[in-house]
């Protein structure tokens, strides 16, 4: 029975992990949540995984507030193990992500570099923060050094890979009015990223396909804002089956 119980725990935590990474944000935070409780029913403490995917969602869903602070429960506990490198990073990563949806891209980048200073990172950022950092640094309008981090994101990646992916793609997105950019995301990012059901970053494809071809071609504009419309309503009502 305790198997089955622990088997249940896991199976809510990781349908969970896996719709928070489609951006099903209200429907993960119903899986994580159960998955929380059935750990918390056990006196299972180690939780530190399910609490900062349920924070992730709580930003997506317009808590940024109250991510931070649950990410900054899970911090502490993290600091207090021995081998702590890689969760500590994870959850400093995601730290910056809630304050830059808050709009504070400033501490988002402050956070980030953070984790440059455990012992696992002291050369580089992994690629998936780099990705964050290169959002917060074209958030202060600093575009070329955002470029640059994705380039060396990008390098850094394994190609093909999703986060290899999601930077060509927000470099194409930061140079959307240059022809090959928009050939691209059509073309090649946009369908690998249909793939991966990226769908937060599908979404800002569309968005900002429809702001280019506004100009030239109002039916096509049209076509992507209808997309991005349909995909939002699809992640808002979690309609994921």
């Amino acid at each position: 029975m305790k198997a089955l119980e622990h088997q249940d725990e896991s199976i809510y935590y990781n349908i969970g992990h896996c719709l928070t990474d489609m951006g099903y944000a209200s429907r993960a935070l119903e899986y994580l949540n159960q998955s929380l409780a059935i750990a918390n029913s056990k006196n299972n403490h180690d939780t530190v995984y399910t609490r900062y995917f349920i924070a992730e969602n709580y930003v997506y869903t317009g808590r940024a507030t109250e991510a931070l602070e649950m990410l900054t429960n899970c911090l502490r506990d993290e600091k207090a193990k021995k081998d702590k490198d890689r969760t500590v990073a994870t959850i400093q990563c995601r730290i910056g992500r809630a304050y830059a949806y808050l709009g504070n891209h400033k501490t988002a980048l402050a956070e980030y570099e953070k984790i440059r200073k455990l012992t696992r990172f002291k050369s580089k950022l992994p690629p998936h923060v780099i990705y964050f950092k290169a959002i917060s640094l074209n958030g202060c309008n600093r575009k070329t050094e955002a470029l640059q981090c994705i380039d060396e994101g990008i390098i850094d990646s394994i190609d093909g890979s999703n986060i290899n992916i999601a930077l060509r793609t927000i470099k194409c997105l930061y140079t959307i009015n240059q022809s090959d950019s928009v050939l691209s995301l059509i073309n090649e990012l946009i369908p690998s990223l249909i793939s991966f059901e990226h769908n937060f970053l599908l979404i800002q494809c569309y968005e900002e396909l429809h702001k280019h071809f506004s100009r030239t071609s109002t039916k096509v504009a049209l076509d992507y804002l209808t997309k991005a419309y349909l995909l939002s309503e699809k992640l808002r009502k979690g309609d994921f089956e």
